[in-house]
């Protein structure tokens, strides 16, 4: 069982580089478990985030005249006179703990360097280092050189 803060929601729920670690058909299976899990247990629980996520921008945001939500030119809403309890609202949500029902997912390069030869180069997984440290978040997510 492992304990997170809400922001890992936020830091995986549109992470490209995740969606490519979790697309990977040449990974060992112990490690596409581990990461069917931890995406699971992801969904299921950021949801809950995302539904008081998004009550609180609905608390918050601006209104016209006819009370509805002023949409921003990036599409989102806006906030602006609320502002600063937003960010306080948001801030505490942030940082709440959940339980996620999942081991840590630990993946030692040099393993799976040497399971993914037999592999064509194209189905390999590439890591740049900047993909390791968008992934890296040694609470559900590790990179290690074999032990």
């Amino acid at each position: 069982m492992l304990e997170v803060e809400n922001s890992v929601f936020e830091r995986f729920s549109n992470n490209v580089t995740f969606q490519r670690l979790q697309a990977c058909t040449t990974l060992p299976i112990d490690i596409s478990f581990g990461i069917a899990r931890l995406t699971k247990e992801l969904v299921d629980k950021g949801e809950t985030y995302f539904q008081v996520k998004n009550q609180l921008i609905e608390k918050y945001c601006d209104r016209d005249e006819e009370g509805k939500p002023v949409v921003g030119d990036n599409g989102q809403f806006a906030i602006v006179e609320d502002r600063e309890p937003f960010m306080e609202e948001m801030s505490e949500l942030l940082l709440q703990k959940v339980k996620l029902n999942c081991s840590k997912v630990v993946i030692y390069l040099d393993d799976l360097e040497e399971y993914q030869q037999d592999y064509p180069i194209y189905e390999r997984l590439k890591m740049s280092p900047l993909n390791m440290m968008e992934l890296e978040f040694p609470d559900i997510l590790e990179f290690k050189a074999s032990e």
